[in-house]
């Protein structure tokens, strides 16, 4: 097992700048793949108690869930299709686990991940865009980005949040920053997460509040916190379910 080696590689996460916040923000010092993985972590480990689900496993999944940008790097949308983006992860994370010479811990959780398999790897999934909320509403407070970078980061990551309880500490953060994100054109009135007209803001017209729809799909089910959650496929439908 080459430990030293896999080290040199892993450990370039810390130095690999997230390229959203890089692409926006270009002379800030923006956080790196390894900061954003550790409060995926950290994020994940509360929430998981809260749900009843597993903390340890939800931290590692979050903690190697971008491990393969320290070869491939953090692509961006633009430059690679989502197939080829997989594709290219996929052997990276092999080639990683190949130096520990019996790396096959690593390539299941990575699988694991990938695939939604779990009720551990789906909460995963959107505490990564919860973080990336959350980050782009602290970098709008600290000065980094202005409000509409700020609020497209925070509508990309609304669109893929499927639970209510998430959404919902969006919106406080939203609150608590003072950001008004109006939705944008061709945002869906019928998708599971919308915003609508509470008031005047004098600095952006109307003021908007993020809510939850009402009505679900046929599959969903409520959690044991009251909250509804409707069943995903990672093949298809993109709700997910905790349980």
């Amino acid at each position: 097992m080459d430990l030293f080696g896999f080290y040199r590689v892993a450990s370039k996460l810390k130095v690999i700048r997230r390229a959203g916040w890089a692409k926006r923000a270009p002379s800030a010092d923006v956080e790196s793949v390894a900061d954003h993985s550790l409060m995926v972590s950290i994020l994940s480990i509360v929430l998981a108690e809260r749900l009843g689900l597993d903390p340890s496993r939800c931290a590692a999944l979050a903690a190697i869930h971008d491990l393969a940008e320290s070869m491939v790097g953090d692509l961006l949308p633009e430059e690679a299709r989502p197939e080829e983006k997989h594709a290219r992860e996929r052997a990276a994370l092999a080639a990683i686990a190949g130096s520990l010479g019996d790396g096959d811990a690593l390539l299941r959780l990575y699988d694991e991940y990938e695939r939604g398999a779990t009720p551990e790897s789906r909460l995963v999934h959107q505490v990564d865009k919860l973080e990336l909320a959350l980050q782009a509403i602290s970098y709008y407070m600290d000065g980094v980005l202005d409000g509409q970078d700020a609020c497209e980061f925070v509508r990309a990551a609304l669109r893929y949040l499927r639970d209510g309880d998430l959404a919902d500490h969006v919106q406080a953060a939203l609150r608590a920053s003072g950001l008004v994100c109006a939705p944008a054109i061709g945002d869906s009135p019928g998708r599971f997460l919308y915003f609508w007209p509470v008031g005047k803001s004098r600095a952006c017209g109307y003021a908007w509040r993020l809510s939850v729809r009402a009505s679900w799909p046929r599959t969903s089910r409520r959690g044991s916190s009251g909250s509804r959650r409707a069943t995903w496929s990672p093949t298809g439908s993109p709700w997910p379910t905790f349980r």
